[in-house]
């Protein structure tokens, strides 16, 4: 136990793999893990992670790099670039922005947080569309669910998407975590605008 200022509380230094018992009472014990994280167990023996270090909740940020539109074919597109592979027996937690916009008023917009269909715990994902009259419309559903229709978005308007996605222990293998976009009709594109992004963390 290294000797301590009268305004510090008393931490002890312990090598890698010990055992963290608690803490004796008035103390608060802090010890390091190979995540290269810091935590602090107080007497009650309850572990909390400490954040010390700037980096160790950040977000991994993916962003679109040039104006993408849904092709005439198919109507849908997986935009390009806003893709990970995720890993096993993790949650995540998962936020895209995407402004966009439809060639005609009578067109409708479509969002969905796409993913592995196998080896997912559970997955909650909430897509916000705007539509045409300022108005916005809410979705709750799932991974591979695409959002409510709305129509009129002929001005650039933001879609949001909010998830947490749970794996499970085996590696999904049958795809990548990835934004899709769709028109309901093919011949009149739905386009995202570059800086539309996708950002996610292990949490």
């Amino acid at each position: 136990m290294r000797a301590n200022t009268p305004w510090e509380m008393p931490y002890a230094v312990l090598p890698e793999g010990t055992a963290v018992p608690p803490a004796a009472a008035g103390q608060i014990m802090l010890y390091g893990k190979p995540d290269d994280r810091l935590y602090q167990r107080g007497p009650s023996g309850v572990e909390q992670r400490i954040a010390l270090d700037p980096q160790a909740d950040s977000w991994t940020t993916l962003k679109l790099t040039a104006d993408t539109p849904t092709p005439a074919v198919l109507g849908s597109i997986e935009l390009p670039g806003l893709t990970f592979a995720p890993s096993p027996a993790t949650e995540y937690e998962i936020e895209a922005l995407i402004p966009s916009f439809a060639g005609l008023l009578t067109v409708g917009a479509q969002a969905a947080l796409l993913g592995p269909t196998v080896h997912v715990d559970w997955s909650a994902v909430q897509i916000i569309t705007p539509t045409g009259v300022g108005a916005t419309v809410p979705f709750n559903g799932a991974l591979n669910q695409y959002s409510t229709v709305t129509i009129g978005l002929t001005a650039i308007s933001l879609i949001t998407i909010r998830a947490l996605v749970k794996t499970g222990a085996v590696v999904p293998a049958d795809g990548n975590i990835r934004i899709g976009l769709r028109t309901t009709l093919a011949v009149t594109p739905v386009t995202a605008k570059a800086g539309a992004f996708l950002r996610y963390r292990a949490i």
